[in-house]
């Protein structure tokens, strides 16, 4: 390791220098040959500074006290209903973003791009949460955990900037939502991509309304984080942007702008992994490989119902069919509730060509950070500021209690009873032996066991060992036989004796005979 971290250290100091010297040319031969164009940017950008400021300010004195009240009031439930989900077991996904990158030296971390896994804000944040607090389960999702917590106060923001009411009932939703308190506990990039999907959002209606520099800097600086938190950000780009385009074509110079300094920070938050792991290693990505054309058209239907019941679940299918018929009255009605002409929506067209391009419907986790942008569509029909307070009291108090007794959707598995799994074999574990479970079990596994200091990987069992402890998983079905059998472990051989049950799971000792 120290190897191969001198060697990324010297190549990104090389290309480090080149791409300094050239930005620095660039500049200076800009500033000469277009020294006014220069000047009047740098003019702009001071004039709109306090513009944008004040239009800020303006926004928060005009809020009543008592929706400030109802607003913190929400946050704090959602706080609570977070801080209960933050010890759950580790997931698959979060416990591979984790040893594979976050607790590599940060120079490896965020440069080497084997797998889609690595979502590089997070890996970066993880990293730092992990070194302060050791890799306890609450730690390892404290990003996750902040940019989740941030998505309430946004989406009353984002609800504020395009539609005249619905503002309480989106951050209610959003604060209850069990989909939403679920990836605001997972340590990994969707939350983050959500918060900064909001901020473009809103940056780029107040370039629509205003042109003002700032914010299309702070639009370029939002997406660029939003790629470097997860790289189907994609969508969420093409949503905002192609809306923004229908919406004010006269706008059209600053919107291309805009998607210039995105493009451009965007790759400059990708740098490292440019210069390290090369483009290919992004481009190339064999968990969505395109269908056939009949697949994919077969896949949109089934795939397209099991997204939306999952993004819904925890809703009260009376309420589910509520917010379906919101939803369409809102875009029918739009004129009414909102300033602007055409629905966000519009832009998910765009969305929608992209994804029938790539001919693969992603799962759910892809759609996420759409999910607060349709509580802020439906909550826009409340057209009486009495109506929206009480509809959000009652939305919050009914999701806040079935959240509390109802599901916890994890759309990645984890192994439940890991943390005890791991002390027993602790305690049974001696040289030579080997771990073995059934993938996704053995990444959150292995997790468990590195952290209790027994330097095994179950990912890349020796399943000839002379003593092996097999572990299964029962919520997922992987029972003895099965775990046995997909791992090519010859069973005649060895005596079994099943040494531990924890009820979700079963450890199973065989010694070769």
């Amino acid at each position: 390791m120290p190897e191969l971290e001198s060697t990324i250290v010297s190549l990104l100091s090389v290309a480090t220098i080149v791409l300094v010297v050239v930005l620095a040319l660039a500049y200076a031969l800009v500033s000469r040959l277009r020294p006014q164009h220069v000047a009047a940017l740098r003019a702009q950008l001071r004039n709109d500074a306090p513009l944008l400021w004040n239009r800020i300010a303006a926004a928060a004195r005009d809020t009543a006290p008592l929706d400030v009240a109802l607003l913190v009031i929400f946050f704090v439930i959602g706080i609570w209903l977070r801080v209960r989900e933050l010890n759950n077991p580790i997931g698959t996904d979060e416990a591979s973003s984790w040893l594979y990158y976050a607790s590599k030296p940060l120079i490896v971390g965020v440069t080497i791009w084997s797998s889609p896994n690595n979502h590089l804000l997070n890996t970066l944040l993880m990293h730092i949460s992990g070194a302060i607090f050791g890799p306890r389960e609450w730690a390892l999702r404290l990003p996750a955990f902040i940019a989740g917590l941030a998505l309430i106060p946004l989406a009353y923001a984002t609800s504020r900037v395009f539609y005249r009411r619905g503002a309480l009932i989106a951050a209610g939703l959003v604060a209850t939502s069990p989909v939403i308190v679920a990836y605001s506990t997972d340590g990994r990039g969707y939350a983050m991509m959500a918060a900064f999907a909001l901020i473009a959002a809103m940056a780029m209606a107040t370039l629509l309304r205003t042109g003002n520099s700032i914010v299309a800097l702070l639009f370029a600086i939002a997406v660029a984080l939003g790629f470097a938190s997860v790289l189907v950000m994609i969508t969420l780009f093409l949503f905002i942007v192609a809306w923004a385009i229908v919406e004010r074509p006269s706008r059209w110079i600053a919107i291309v702008i805009a998607c210039l300094l995105a493009g451009a920070f965007t790759m400059l938050a990708y740098y490292p992994v440019l210069v390290i792991s090369g483009p290919t290693s992004i481009a190339t990505n064999g968990y969505n490989a395109p269908s056939t054309l009949d697949h994919f058209l077969h896949d949109v239907p089934f795939m397209s119902h099991a997204i939306v019941i999952r993004l819904m679940v925890g809703f009260p299918r009376a309420l589910q069919f509520a917010a379906a018929l919101a939803f369409l009255a809102a875009l029918v009605f739009h004129r009414r509730l909102s300033s602007f002409r055409y629905p966000i929506w519009l832009g998910f067209l765009a969305v929608l060509a992209f994804t029938f391009a790539e001919r693969y419907v992603p799962p759910s986790r892809i759609w996420f950070a759409f999910l607060p942008f349709f509580f802020i569509t439906i909550a826009a029909i409340a057209m009486q500021i009495h109506v929206e307070r009480i509809v959000a009291i009652a939305l919050v108090a009914l999701l806040a209690h079935d959240i509390t007794y109802g599901p916890h959707p994890r759309e990645t598995g984890n192994l439940r009873t890991g943390p005890l799994i791991a002390d027993e074999l602790q305690r049974r574990l001696q040289p030579g032996d080997e771990v073995v479970a059934l993938t996704p079990s053995d990444v959150p596994l292995t997790f468990y066991l590195q952290r209790a200091g027994i330097p095994i990987d179950a990912t890349r069992p020796k399943v000839n060992a002379q003593r092996l402890f097999l572990v299964t998983n029962l919520d997922i079905g992987q029972t003895f036989v099965k775990t046995a059998r997909e791992l090519h472990v010859d069973v005649p051989r060895y005596r079994v004796q099943r040494v531990a049950d924890f009820g979700a799971s079963e450890i199973y000792e065989l010694v070769r005979r």
